[in-house]
């Protein structure tokens, strides 16, 4: 064999053991890609379950405190329309021979004011409630942020002449209103006028707009 052939064979046999080097390189490699794998994948988890440990612990705190909201304003407010619904109940069990209509229908009027008075610290409550417990639930929070009302117009008018009946001044409610899209569910658009135009009734004086 020439000289030629010669280090062209020695060539050869250099990229075969270059070849076998690489290749069990590769081999020692593969357990410790594997492991930073592994590794990678359970930082990534336990970064997930912090996540939901602190979402967790966020959604009992506002829980908590809203517990103690409740308990301090509730007893309160709901003391109040249930002393007029007992005490006129009692009236009725015990002396309703002695009672005249007239009497009757004063004290149902009360009974009821009181019962719809009831109804709308329940109704509060509850929205209270909810919005501070949907704070940390992400989906519900857009779902809200992207509700509308059409026709707004008809909503605010139809709760606000109710709010006016109910306060007797019907002749002191003056509506100006342009129809518009409101960004906003029509349940919670109605609660707001419902508050504004009851308090705005329960704040001035008859005959006054």
């Amino acid at each position: 064999m020439g000289g030629q052939g010669v280090a062209t064979m020695r060539r050869a046999i250099r990229w075969v053991l270059l070849g076998v080097v690489v290749a069990g390189l590769a081999a020692g490699a593969m357990p410790l890609w594997n492991k930073l794998g592994v590794e990678f994948r359970l930082v990534k988890v336990r970064s997930l379950l912090r996540k939901a440990q602190l979402l967790r612990e966020e959604s009992e705190r506002r829980l908590a405190d809203l517990r103690h909201a409740i308990s301090l304003a509730l007893p309160h407010e709901l003391r109040t329309p249930l002393n007029g619904i007992i005490a006129y109940g009692e009236i009725f069990k015990n002396d309703a021979e002695t009672l005249t209509p007239a009497e009757i229908a004063e004290m149902g009027q009360v009974i009821s004011a009181s019962a719809r008075r009831l109804e709308r610290l329940v109704e509060n409550f509850l929205i209270y409630a909810q919005i501070e417990l949907l704070r940390t639930d992400a989906e519900r929070v857009n779902a809200l942020r992207s509700a509308r009302t059409p026709n707004a117009a008809r909503i605010i008018e139809t709760r606000a002449r109710q709010q006016a009946e109910v306060a007797q001044r019907s002749a002191d409610l003056e509506l100006d209103l342009g129809d518009a899209t409101v960004p906003m569910s029509e349940e919670y658009l109605g609660k707001v006028v419902d508050e504004i135009v009851k308090n705005a009734f329960k704040f001035s004086s008859r005959g006054t707009r």
